[in-house]
């Protein structure tokens, strides 16, 4: 069954960002803070979907997360763009951005 949030970005022309993380992940909470910075000026291209890997093992499975935090971001056709395990620097989210879209 497809994910909501497929529909949702598809329908928005966005691309989907999978913030896979947990409650008691430091990094995660810093990765968040960098995201929770940055949305204002990416919201228009990106739907942000926060993963609790322990709620939602079966996504975290399906895209093969083994560590956290993994943030994902794909197509709304679930084509994967760009992917990083822990921390990252938001121009690199960007650059990525910058390519799926031009």
């Amino acid at each position: 069954m497809k994910e909501a949030f497929y529909e949702e970005a598809g329908r928005d022309g966005k691309l989907v960002l999978l913030d896979f993380g947990a409650e008691w992940c430091s990094t995660c909470k810093v990765v968040d803070k960098l995201l929770e910075k940055a949305m204002p000026g990416l919201e228009r291209r990106l739907l942000w979907v926060k993963v609790d890997v322990h709620q939602r093992s079966d996504l975290a499975e399906r895209f093969g997360v083994l560590s956290v935090p993994t943030v994902i971001v794909v197509s709304p056709q679930e084509k994967v763009l760009w992917r990083r395990s822990g921390t990252f620097q938001l121009r690199e989210l960007e650059a990525a951005l910058h390519k799926a879209y031009y």
